[in-house]
């Protein structure tokens, strides 16, 4: 049986990652080199996300008010944290959480209740 995060890292995160990287380049106006240095990615994969050839649940998350809020709020804190893997790594949990709460997570057949952390 997999863990609640395995399957939200299969399903989620690459919609929340899209969200992200768009925001910081479209929305923030970051470069893509340095969009890539603050989500820990490669640049080529925030070029898809960016086309919208990965993160394919994007329009589910970017359509929710609460979660899109969360995501700019998490930008931004990305923007001027000295530690971002650690603002990026707090901030996913706190927009899974998030998700869960909206039941946007419950249509994924996912009968698991808690989380790893």
């Amino acid at each position: 049986m997999a863990v609640f995060c395995e399957i939200v890292v299969a399903h989620a995160l690459p919609a929340v990652r899209s969200a992200l990287a768009t925001e910081l380049v479209k929305g923030r106006k970051v470069t893509q080199l340095y969009a890539c240095e603050l989500l820990d990615i490669t640049q080529p994969a925030i070029s898809q996300y960016i086309k919208g050839k990965r993160g394919k649940n994007l329009q589910k998350i970017t359509g929710n008010k609460k979660v899109s809020a969360a995501i700019k709020g998490l930008a931004d804190r990305l923007l001027k944290s000295k530690n971002p893997h650690k603002t990026l790594n707090d901030g996913i949990c706190e927009i899974c959480k998030l998700m869960r709460a909206q039941k946007m997570l419950d249509d994924t057949h996912y009968p698991y209740k808690y989380c790893i952390k």
